[in-house]
């Protein structure tokens, strides 16, 4: 839901939120016992008045701001008040500014299509407002604002129903954007036949819905042949094939289509930005799962690019999907680089948890820009290794690849080393998501299951390159 934005500095029915340093509250009439330590508040209702503390002023970090405005949406929320308006800190710094727009407009969400009882459903916030004196920063805060709108995209997407994101529902949402900005084509079943996906196939072999892959152009500066790839995993639902998944590791699966989720909102984002940049998305498309016709462990496959792959287990199959889009994508467009979104392996929680994304690159220039992207916007990434022995580790016996390790260690490097076989030696970025795609809890401006995570980080990093 969009809210308003307002410039005003006596905004009426508002609850009034200020912030501050901690020590620096006198001024402020607050209760005696607000010391604005990091994230602590004071909510004063008969006065439609909020503190919240950023901790101290040597250790401020921007994104505080984020969490403190995000805690003054809820607060406003919790209390059935649809006018937030935030007083800020001396200074009115623009990158302050967005960042609490930022954090205020992506708290005032919730996936609530399937609960019927209207109490349960949050009170969205219709108003966010500023100082008079930041408007000179409305452009950016507008901005801001749109590709939050868009993360909201792929947190829908992958929070709903997989019966209902389907690989047709992608497509019939990819062309929902298309239009005099971005171009978007679909490979079908047929097609993707006589190009040689045969490892995408063969994950989709099982499902009644036919896969899919989506592409997307935009030309955003058509005097330039410089260009940017983004690849997306849109594995719609995951049961692991006949290496089918047990216990309580398939309940999430409707999760996996994260990285075409992430692609989209990029998508739509750049070109409602128009940032003068050509970029090309590409999203597989698949369900795998378990029928007599599902694509078997052990048996050799020839991908897109030639090679040859032993699949030894159904449930690593993200790879193939993305495998095969990836020597697509290089062969076909060329790009400058090409960084693909994918949930691509449990391992990478045992790394990072929820709280930072795996990347692996073979680009130290690219990769860099993508850390200080995800320090700008905190949707952090970390870089592992693609030594040569990880590489080696991919070769196969009885093919020229092998789908995973002969060990249970390094998953998740293993992973980021098998896709890189097949990129045609473009710079490349695979970040697995895994970990902060889907959220088990909810924190500060994110919700619990989708997350959006990627899609400002992806805005953040096409402005560095």
């Amino acid at each position: 839901m969009d809210s308003k934005l307002v410039f005003s500095d006596s905004p009426k029915g508002s609850l009034l939120v200020h912030f501050a340093f901690e020590g620096a509250v006198s001024h402020l009439k607050g209760p005696s016992y607000f010391t604005g330590k990091k994230l602590e508040s004071a909510f004063m209702p008969e006065k439609s008045f909020l503190l919240v503390g950023l901790g101290k002023k040597e250790e401020f970090n921007i994104d505080y701001l984020r969490r403190a405005a995000a805690k003054a949406v809820k607060t406003a929320s919790a209390a059935k008040m649809p006018i937030v308006h935030f007083a800020l800190l001396d200074g009115h710094k623009e990158n302050e500014m967005v960042a609490v727009a930022e954090g205020a407009v992506l708290a005032n969400y919730s996936f609530d299509k399937y609960k019927t009882d209207a109490e349960q459903k949050m009170f969205r916030i219709k108003e966010l407002s500023f100082p008079v004196a930041a408007k000179k920063f409305e452009e950016s805060i507008r901005e801001t604002l749109l590709v939050c709108q868009n993360v909201f995209i792929a947190r829908d997407l992958v929070t709903e129903n997989s019966d209902v994101v389907t690989p047709k529902m992608l497509e019939e949402v990819s062309r929902k954007i298309s239009g005099k900005h971005i171009k978007v084509r679909v490979l079908n079943e047929k097609q993707l036949r006589r190009l040689g996906f045969n490892m995408l196939l063969g994950v989709a072999r099982a499902s009644e819905i036919p896969p899919r892959v989506i592409i997307f152009e935009y030309n955003g500066n058509p005097s330039s042949k410089d260009k940017v790839m983004f690849a997306g995993k849109g594995v719609c639902f995951d049961s692991g094939g006949l290496n089918i998944k047990v216990g309580e590791s398939m309940k999430d699966m409707r999760m996996d289509m994260a990285g075409a989720a992430t692609v989209i909102a990029i998508m739509k984002s750049a070109s409602e930005l128009k940032l003068k940049k050509n970029i090309v998305g590409i999203i597989g498309c698949v369900e795998n799962l378990v029928d007599s016709k599902s694509f078997r462990p052990g048996d050799v496959i020839k991908s897109y690019s030639g090679k040859t792959v032993e699949n030894l287990n159904t449930d690593a199959e993200g790879r193939l999907v993305l495998g095969d889009i990836l020597a697509y994508g290089a062969r076909k467009y060329n790009p400058n680089v090409i960084v693909e979104f994918s949930t691509l392996t449990g391992a990478i929680l045992g790394t990072f948890g929820s709280h930072c994304a795996g990347m692996f690159s073979t680009s130290d220039s690219y990769s860099q820009k993508m850390f200080d992207a995800g320090m700008a916007t905190y949707e952090r990434v970390w870089r592992l290794p693609l030594f040569e022995e990880y590489k080696e580790e991919t070769k196969g016996e009885r093919s020229d690849l092998r789908s995973i390790g002969k060990t249970r260690y390094n998953g998740s490097i293993f992973g980021g080393a098998f896709l890189a076989e097949f990129v045609e030696n473009i710079p490349f970025i695979h970040l697995d998501v895994a970990g902060t795609a889907m959220l088990e809890e909810p924190k500060d401006y994110m919700p619990k299951n989708g997350s959006g995570f990627g899609v400002r980080l992806a805005i953040e990093f096409l402005k560095r390159v």
